[in-house]
């Protein structure tokens, strides 16, 4: 009788470390880091089997939603993405230069609701950035900025009216 309540109180304290220990190794948002952008261009962009962008395996089309996978470490400006297929979510591998037109940015605060865009124009809509939300600014094209915000799960690329930026930027 003794050995059974010691076998269930190990069993029970296996249990709790195994929970304890999944919850530091899996992040329990792990959802939260995805980005979501469409590509700069509005023609259709080529996708590859590897990172060093040689091998065809698809065509990402500019009515395509990208979800942003992984960054390649043996090839700096190689991103990993996630698009939609008539078969359901295929994923591949694009130059940078595809969905950013700089690799750095600012941070700053937005002061007021600002909406974004898919693309460096207004024929798209994509959202809006909330008073209150940390941005990236990544850079400009014509009267156009470029911004990485947040979004309920994870964070979007987008583009906002240079002329319309509410920004306050930290000293």
């Amino acid at each position: 009788m003794k050995k059974m309540k010691k076998l269930k109180k190990l069993l029970s304290l296996c249990l709790i470390a195994a929970t304890f220990v999944t919850m530091l190794v899996v992040p329990a948002n792990a959802a939260s880091s995805t980005i979501r952008c469409y590509t700069i261009s509005s023609g259709n962009t080529t996708a590859y089997s590897s990172a060093s962008l040689k091998t065809k395996s698809g065509t990402i089309y500019a009515s395509d939603e990208l979800y942003v996978v992984a960054k390649s470490s043996s090839y700096p400006n190689s991103i990993k993405v996630s698009y939609p297929t008539s078969s359901g979510r295929k994923t591949g591998w694009i130059s940078k230069s595809k969905i950013v037109i700089a690799l750095t940015g600012t941070t700053a605060y937005a002061t007021g609701k600002m909406t974004t865009y898919r693309r460096a124009s207004t024929a798209n809509t994509y959202g809006y950035i909330s008073k209150g939300d940390k941005v990236i600014v990544i850079g400009k094209r014509g009267s156009y900025t470029q911004v990485k915000y947040p979004v309920s799960n994870g964070y979007k690329f987008a583009w906002v009216k240079t002329s319309e930026i509410k920004l306050a930027y930290p000293i």
